[in-house]
């Protein structure tokens, strides 16, 4: 097995931090038209961020996601 080191590994765990916000991001979009029975849709999205600001704060879900990454690839 090889080592990595600390900059692959920064950009490693970066990139499993982005992807991972991004996977809950959508998975919250699928709850979110799944309890109010809404056919997915752009529209459908889009009427979700008018009515709940909240989505809007979750969208950037994969900005910490990525930040934790890197802190935790500079900590190991």
């Amino acid at each position: 097995m090889f080592e990595l080191d600390k900059k692959e590994m920064v950009i490693r765990y970066s990139a499993i931090g982005f992807v991972l916000g991004i996977v809950l991001t959508v998975f919250e979009y699928i709850l979110l038209l799944y309890s109010g029975k809404i056919p997915f849709s752009f529209s459908a999205i889009a009427q979700l961020h008018h009515t709940h600001a909240i989505v809007y704060l979750i969208d950037f879900l994969a900005l910490p996601g990525l930040v934790f990454g890197a802190f935790i690839g500079n900590w190991r």
